[in-house]
């Protein structure tokens, strides 16, 4: 229940953020369920949040606990976490399609400053 609840604050604020930040690429397209994204998750971080434990103890919690991550590896050369999603099943679909978490939902997100690069076979595209 608490996850929904936090799910459903989060979903209210990408959708402010959305109305309020000019994207400065546009994406399109639709997804053709080949699962990719699912296998190998990035996120950037900042050299400060890899060299301080507790920060990075808190967000490998928390990308554990509420996304359902596993984590694959730190690469601090890139400044990037990388994990995989415990919710994809052998036939590249998500068992936790309805409750998915806002980074799932919102993909392909467009980031404010560069231009989305997406995985072989996956249906979007970006302009």
């Amino acid at each position: 229940m608490v996850k929904r609840a936090i799910l459903v604050v989060m979903l209210a604020g990408n959708h402010l953020s959305r109305r309020l930040n000019k994207i400065q690429y546009k994406t399109g397209g639709k997804c053709n369920g080949c699962g990719n994204c699912c296998k190998v998750i990035a996120f950037r971080t900042t050299e400060q949040q890899l060299k301080s434990k507790y920060s990075l103890k808190l967000t490998l919690r928390w990308f554990s606990w509420f996304y359902g991550f596993n984590l694959l590896a730190i690469d601090h050369d890139r400044k990037a976490l990388f994990f995989s999603c415990r919710h994809r099943q052998p036939d590249e679909r998500c068992d936790n399609y309805f409750w998915r978490p806002p980074l799932c939902r919102n993909f392909p997100f467009a980031d404010l400053e560069t231009k989305p690069v997406f995985l072989p076979r996956c249906g979007y595209q970006a302009w």
